[in-house]
């Protein structure tokens, strides 16, 4: 309704006159070396927290990305909740989630206090799989119908529309949900493998449980 259009616009015009321009910030892809942190915690459980940089194949094509991210760890059709939380019990939960303005990915878990090596092992050959075209047409069919339908309900959602304008403007993306869901519709797997192949390993952080008195 362009009346209502008007008044929102000139309620808020005169909060938009000294707006400052957005800070640009350098986004680091490089990966030295992987750095480990672990402390110590009267817990029962431990968590590894594993931080990885996306690098510019991930970045060229951020729409891939989010669709690797789907594939790998960020859904209930994900290599790591299938295989290493379900099939091989190595963890309580076992997550990936992705900051596409920072460009970085963390894969978040809670495992038992004696399984952090094969848990974080498992994880990365995981994302080794990806990396290698280890990708069924179920596996990329579930995590394209699973962004799809995410996407179709987030139009009713407020908090998730107002969450992507901000997102837009910051990464200076104008994509509607409609178009969004026309690319994700477009990708094959040849699009998400390349979108994971500068994914490194940047950092672990292991809480490590020592049990309660």
């Amino acid at each position: 309704d362009l009346g209502v259009e008007s008044i929102i616009k000139d309620y808020f015009e005169k909060y938009l006159t000294d707006r400052d321009d957005i800070i640009k910030t350098e986004i680091k892809n490089e990966v030295i070396s992987v750095k480990e942190l672990s402390k110590k915690f009267m817990v029962e459980q431990s968590k590894l927290s594993m931080g990885f940089r996306l690098g510019k194949s991930a970045t060229e094509n951020i729409y891939a990305t989010r669709l690797f991210n789907v594939i790998f760890g960020a859904s209930a059709v994900s290599k790591l909740f299938l295989n290493v939380r379900e099939k091989m019990s190595l963890c309580y939960y076992c997550a990936s989630s992705i900051d596409t303005v920072k460009k970085v990915m963390f894969v978040s878990s809670g495992i038992e206090n004696d399984k952090y090596e094969i848990a974080k092992n498992e994880i990365l050959k995981q994302l080794s799989d990806i990396q290698n075209a280890n990708i069924t047409d179920e596996e990329f069919e579930n995590a394209k119908k699973y962004m799809l339908d995410s996407l179709s309900c987030s139009k009713d959602s407020q908090s998730f529309i107002s969450l992507m304008i901000v997102s837009n403007i910051i990464g200076g993306n104008n994509k509607t949900i409609d178009e969004q869901i026309k690319i994700f519709e477009n990708l094959e797997i040849k699009d998400i493998i390349k979108a994971s192949k500068d994914i490194k390993l940047d950092t672990i952080y292991l809480l490590k449980g020592e049990g309660k008195d």
